[in-house]
C-alpha cells in the first residue's frame, strides 16, 4: 500500500478493528521519522475534530473520497470550452467550476481553496473506456504485488496520470516511457523504460480493443 499518495487527500480509513475514520491526511510519516520505524499517516478526523496517527500495519484499507459527479454550479460559465464538464481540484477535490471567475478557457487554474495549480485541457477529461484499459493493465502488472490485499483503487491515481500523458496513443515505446516516469515519481524509486515494456504492451492491446 503506497501511503505517500494519500497526503493532502480526503480519505476514508478502515483500521484493523474495522473502525471507520473520515478526514483529510495532513501528513505522511516516513519510515525513518517514526519511532519505532515504520510508515504512517496523520489524519484530521472530521467527526472527532482531532488529529489521529495511523501506522501502516494498523491500516486495513484507505480510499480517496471524491466529489459527487452531479454538482450544481454556483457560477455556470456562459461559453464553456468544454460544455457539460465539471472540474475538480487534483490537490484537494474542491469543485473548481464553482470558484469565482473560473474560466475553462485558461490552460491552468490555481485552486482558490488550496492553491494547487490544475491543468485545464482535454487530456484531463476522463474517458472511462480508456481509463479502464489503462487500469486493467496496471492492476495486472502490480509491480509491488499488493493485490489481492490492497483496495481495488490502489493504482488508480497512477493510471489516471498515465492516461493524461498518453491520450489515445498506441505507441508502445512512448507508453513504456510514460509508465516509467509516473511510477518513478509516485513511488520514489527508479523504474526503467525496459521494466515497463510488459505493461505498456498490455495497455496498447487494451486500447486497440476498445
Amino acid at each position: 500500500m503506497n501511503l505517500k499518495k494519500y497526503e493532502g487527500r480526503k480519505v476514508r480509513i478502515i483500521d484493523n478493528d474495522d473502525t471507520e475514520f473520515v478526514g483529510r491526511v495532513i501528513e505522511y510519516i516516513y519510515t525513518e521519522d517514526n519511532e519505532p520505524e515504520g510508515e504512517g499517516l496523520i489524519l484530521h478526523d472530521d467527526l472527532q475534530e482531532r488529529l489521529i496517527e495511523f501506522r501502516k500495519e494498523k491500516i486495513k484499507s484507505v480510499k480517496i473520497l471524491r466529489k459527487e459527479k452531479f454538482t450544481v454550479l454556483l457560477f455556470p460559465p456562459k461559453e464553456a470550452r468544454f460544455p457539460g464538464i465539471i472540474w475538480f481540484c487534483d490537490g484537494c477535490d474542491e469543485c473548481l467550476s464553482n470558484q469565482v471567475d473560473f474560466n475553462d478557457h485558461s490552460d491552468f487554474w490555481a485552486c482558490t481553496a488550496c492553491g494547487y495549480v490544475n491543468s485545464i485541457s482535454g487530456y484531463n477529461i476522463l474517458n472511462q473506456d480508456l481509463f479502464n484499459a489503462v487500469k486493467n493493465a496496471v492492476d495486472k502488472w502490480d509491480p509491488y504485488l499488493v493485490f489481492p490485499d490492497a483496495p481495488e483503487d490502489e493504482y488508480d491515481d497512477e493510471s489516471r496520470m498515465i492516461l493524461a500523458k498518453i491520450g489515445e496513443t498506441c505507441d508502445e515505446s512512448i507508453i513504456a516511457a510514460v509508465v516509467a516516469t509516473v511510477f518513478s515519481s509516485q513511488f520514489g524509486e527508479h523504474f526503467s523504460k525496459e521494466e515497463c515494456e510488459v505493461v505498456a504492451k498490455r495497455i496498447k492491446s487494451n486500447i486497440e480493443h476498445i
